[in-house]
């Protein structure tokens, strides 16, 4: 994806969840490892959109250049994914994801 895409808003209260504090130095990694797993959620969520859309398993599409591509050479852009998702042009695809004790993903067991 093209980083010029990406829009990342300044944080604000009225948006963004409450935390008590940010402290010590291991923010990032913790921020980090829950931003990963969101990140991991949305693609399954893109490839679940375009699996039920074609009629293929999601396990055999990929995220690539902005899309969701399939091996036959079928493409969905992010942005059109979306909109067979919610039937217009807007909406948005929410990842989930949080940090375990120990470095964990959501998922990895």
């Amino acid at each position: 994806l093209d980083p010029a895409r990406i829009h990342v808003p300044d944080a604000d209260t009225d948006g963004t969840p409450f935390d008590a504090f940010t402290g010590s130095s291991r923010s990032t990694i913790v921020m980090g490892t829950a931003v990963r797993a969101a990140a991991a959620d949305v693609s399954r969520q893109l490839r679940a959109i375009a699996a039920e859309a074609w009629g293929v398993a999601a396990d055999r599409l990929r995220l690539a250049d902005g899309a969701v591509l399939a091996p036959d050479g079928r493409g969905l852009d992010l942005a059109a994914a979306v909109e067979v998702r919610y039937g217009a042009a807007a909406g948005e695809i929410v990842g989930r994801g949080r940090s375990e004790p120990g470095g964990r993903l959501d998922g990895d067991r």
